[in-house]
C-alpha cells in the first residue's frame, strides 16, 4: 500500500517540476524592444550594403545599457538587440560602416563608402531616439560621402 502512494506522489513531483521548468522557459531575457527599421541613403542614394550599430547616448539621462545593431542591405536596414527584433526605448548615437566593393584588379583596400566620420559614434553625427509607435520614417537617416 505504501507503494502505491508513493509512485503517486513521484509522479506528482515529477509533473510539477515538468511545469515549474517549462514556465521558466516562457519568460522574456532581455530588455524590452519596439521595432526600428529604416531606409538610409548617402548623397540622395541608398547605401548598398554595411553595418550599423546603436550605442547609447550616455549624455542624455533616460540611456539605455544595451546596443542594437543590425545589416544593411539595398538602402535598408532593421536593428536587433541581444538576437531580439528592435531597440530598448531610449536615445543611441549611431556609428555606420560600409566599405566600396573589392575589386581584384585593384591592389588598394576597398575605400569607405560613407564618410569616416560615421564610423565612430564618438565622431559621428547621426542620432535617433527610438520610442514606442514611431510614426515611417522615423529611423531614416541620411549620410555623406
Amino acid at each position: 500500500m505504501f507503494h502505491r502512494y508513493a509512485m503517486s506522489y513521484a509522479w506528482v513531483a515529477v509533473g510539477g517540476l515538468m511545469m515549474l521548468l517549462s514556465a521558466a522557459g516562457c519568460g522574456s531575457s532581455g530588455p524590452s524592444t519596439v521595432p526600428v527599421s529604416g531606409k538610409i541613403t548617402v548623397d540622395g542614394q541608398p547605401l548598398a550594403k554595411g553595418s550599423l550599430r546603436f550605442v547609447p547616448d550616455s549624455a542624455k539621462a533616460d540611456s539605455p545599457n544595451s546596443e542594437p545593431a543590425g545589416t544593411i542591405e539595398g538602402g535598408s536596414y532593421s536593428v536587433f538587440t541581444g538576437g531580439k527584433p528592435g531597440a530598448p526605448v531610449g536615445k543611441y548615437k549611431v556609428a555606420v560602416v560600409s566599405q566600396d566593393e573589392i575589386d581584384s584588379t585593384n591592389p588598394q583596400p576597398p575605400k569607405s563608402a560613407v564618410n569616416p566620420k560615421y564610423n565612430d559614434p564618438q565622431t559621428s553625427t547621426l542620432s535617433v531616439e527610438v520610442v514606442s509607435n514611431a510614426p515611417p520614417g522615423a529611423y531614416d537617416l541620411k549620410l555623406s560621402k
